[in-house]
């Protein structure tokens, strides 16, 4: 059996590697398949050398191959979300994206043995279980990519498919979950134009928040706050979703990203002199009375790593909304430790930035990764001024040593 080991890029090329380590790559046998929660820590532990070198090279500008993966496996959806579908930057429906179709499971296979090792895999679309293979790719992402951690968001509206997946799903590997819930009853589902999308939100949530800890999964709620309703929601749903023991989050709706515009090499990144644009509008009062809200509700419920994350995430927010302040402000780790792929295997730069780097249906991820257009979006992407959305913050604080910073700070 051949082992896969963690990617060493120095500066700008993966020419030092030994070529074997993309192509002597098999599956893993049954007994690493079946390891358990001790295998996963000595997993965990042996890639802290990796870890910390990789802050070293981001703190020093330097590049850095990829630790976390966002796999967007289709941009098919079976709602009409209004913040993304009826947005002004899309045109067509995500169903109807001119980029391709999806990736088949073996084209999928085929780029996952390619990649070297990642701590991190994030399962998102569109709607991820609508795909039929939505099990079987979380079992590649094992074998191939042998991940820390899991993470899928979805949107619930297949309730008996996210169950699936939770209990099918490697199970020795925890499982974050996200659902993205709006707020309650009709304000949930006026935002998804489907009049059930509330209620299979809560169908997912009672079938699965009491088995958190016999199926290995971390469940959050995930809510995007687009308008003042938004607030008073937050309150009534933070209430109604306490007996279920999940985790309640917030993200502010920003008002363009790159991943569901049809046009293609364009930036919606922000600028320094306007570091976040809502949606919706808000007053300041209004805004600091909630961040206050939503920060005594972290403190009190929350502890270690998620609640330094979430904490994060908050105190970005509220500089930037309130005084368009760019603090904290980490070194952006897109196309560097943070790798994105699309439905049909592009790799963009960023959530905020549709320019294309290459496609992994077509090239190798060793010759996308060498080549000129990817270091060209690289300096672009360490000149930029700095987004605010948490999925790419996460990898960011991370990746650079950020978050443990800002926590010692604070």
């Amino acid at each position: 059996m051949s082992v896969k080991h963690s990617l060493p890029i120095i500066g700008n090329s993966l020419e030092a590697n030994d070529p074997a380590e993309f192509d002597s790559i098999t599956p893993h046998d049954s007994a690493i398949r079946s390891q358990s929660r001790s295998g996963i820590t000595l997993r965990t532990l042996g890639r802290a050398p990796r870890f910390l070198w990789a802050i070293g090279r981001h703190r020093l500008k330097g590049d850095v191959g990829p630790h976390s993966l966002t796999h967007t496996t289709t941009f098919k959806c079976n709602y009409h979300c209004k913040e993304i579908c009826d947005s002004p930057l899309v045109h067509r429906a995500m169903q109807k994206k001119p980029n391709g179709h999806d990736l088949t499971t073996e084209e999928i296979r085929d780029i996952y043995r390619q990649l070297p090792s990642m701590d991190y895999v994030r399962f998102t679309g569109g709607e991820p279980t609508l795909r039929k293979d939505f099990i079987e790719l979380s079992h590649l992402a094992e074998t191939h990519l042998r991940p820390i951690i899991i993470h899928m968001t979805t949107n619930a509206s297949l309730p008996e498919r996210v169950i699936q997946f939770a209990e099918e799903r490697p199970r020795h590997v925890p499982l974050d979950l996200m659902i993205s819930i709006d707020g309650i009853d009709e304000k949930h589902c006026q935002s998804r134009h489907n009049r059930f999308a509330f209620e299979r939100c809560m169908e997912t949530l009672k079938a699965l928040s009491g088995r958190q800890k016999e199926l290995k999964t971390n469940i959050r709620v995930n809510q995007t706050v687009a308008d003042s309703q938004g607030i008073e929601h937050y309150r009534k749903l933070h209430q109604m979703l306490k007996p279920f023991q999940v985790r309640h989050q917030i993200v502010m709706a920003y008002n363009a990203s790159a991943t569901y515009a049809v046009e293609r090499d364009k930036s919606y990144a922000p600028s320094r002199e306007e570091l976040f644009t809502p949606v919706g509008k808000f007053e300041n009062t209004e805004l600091d009375a909630f961040f206050n809200e939503v920060k005594a509700d972290i403190r009190s419920e929350l502890s270690g790593p998620e609640r330094w994350i979430q904490q994060y995430y908050l105190d970005g927010i509220r500089e930037r909304m309130l005084r368009n302040e760019p603090s904290p402000n980490p070194t952006c780790v897109a196309l560097s430790s943070h790798l994105r792929i699309f439905p049909n295997g592009d790799i963009p730069t960023c959530q905020f930035n549709s320019h294309v780097v290459g496609n992994l249906r077509l090239q190798s991820f060793r010759d996308v990764w060498n080549s000129d257009l990817r270091k060209t979006q690289f300096e672009w992407v360490k000149g930029c001024a700095g987004c605010w959305a948490g999925c790419e913050v996460q990898p960011s604080a991370a990746y650079t040593g950020d978050l443990l910073l800002h926590q010692l700070r604070s």
